[in-house]
């Protein structure tokens, strides 16, 4: 008996030579999301918890602190640094002499960190709570070209 070739059998085994995207990947640590969804949705993650820590701090160093120089603090903004394990706090004190006594309110703030950390550890579920670092933001001075600039 003679043996049928397939024309559509001939060709599997170029098919099977041939790499394509994917090839030598483990399937078990593919990730099944495109990455492009999984990146906005860690970002949109991160911007919440931004917001979170934020508001949590404003609250927390107008109302709830007994030092005048940490009352006079509000929260500008709060972005990762470099990601959401470490976030910049960045505050705007209403007191006049803020920026010549910032060395006194960073180490007020240092000092205060594990009790701020704590804070948030009771208003925001996470298994982590992340790492603050602070800054100062200053009076907003106009140049010569009229442009605002902050000064940090």
């Amino acid at each position: 008996m003679k043996l049928r070739t397939n024309s559509r059998n001939s060709h599997w085994k170029e098919f099977c030579q041939q790499l394509g995207e994917g090839d030598g990947v483990d399937p078990r640590h593919e990730d099944r999301r495109s990455s492009g969804l999984r990146h906005r949705e860690e970002g949109h993650k991160t911007q919440q918890l931004c917001q979170q820590v934020a508001h949590v701090l404003d609250a927390v160093l107008t109302g709830e602190t007994r030092d005048e120089n940490l009352q006079d603090l509000s929260v500008v903004s709060v972005v990762p640094a470099p990601n959401a394990g470490r976030l910049l706090v960045t505050v705007q004190s209403w007191a006049v002499d803020a920026l010549s006594h910032w060395s006194v309110i960073d180490e007020k703030l240092r000092r205060a960190t594990p009790w701020l950390r704590s804070e948030l550890a009771t208003s925001i579920s996470r298994r982590r709570i992340p790492e603050l670092v602070f800054q100062l933001a200053g009076p907003k001075a106009s140049t010569d070209s009229g442009e605002e600039v902050g000064h940090a």
